[in-house]
């Protein structure tokens, strides 16, 4: 089951339109995340949700990735990995960290300077 978001025009939760199994989102220019829904709208996150990776919570984000934790959400997996490239602990840490955030770059996902482009 996916997640359901808030849809402030129809003032109840809805489905998100589905991209290859994972939620429609998009940046937006004016400094937020836009989830599509299944209604035709958006719902609205604020980029100051996105959680904030740093040192004293590195560790709790590394076991959760490595350990394939399915708690860890897209938007989590993109912060983390948004970290390790502005920290430069992805190209450091052991290679799949590495690859895995190239793999993000090339999707489209991340930026070379770890900037989350899109999620979703």
């Amino acid at each position: 089951m996916t997640d359901l978001w808030f849809c402030s025009k129809c003032k109840t939760t809805r489905e998100p339109i589905l991209e290859r199994g994972k939620p429609k989102i998009r940046s937006m220019r004016n400094g937020f995340v836009a989830v599509f829904l299944v209604c035709g709208h958006v719902a609205r996150v604020d980029k100051d949700r996105i959680p904030e990776v740093n040192q004293q919570n590195l560790l709790d984000y590394i076991v959760k990735f490595e350990g394939g934790d399915e708690d860890l959400t897209l938007i989590e997996t993109l912060a983390f990995f948004s970290y390790l490239i502005r920290s430069g602990m992805a190209w450091t840490l052991q290679g799949m960290y590495g690859r895995y955030a190239m793999n993000l770059i090339n999707a489209g996902f991340l930026d070379k300077s770890g900037s989350i482009l899109k999620v979703g």
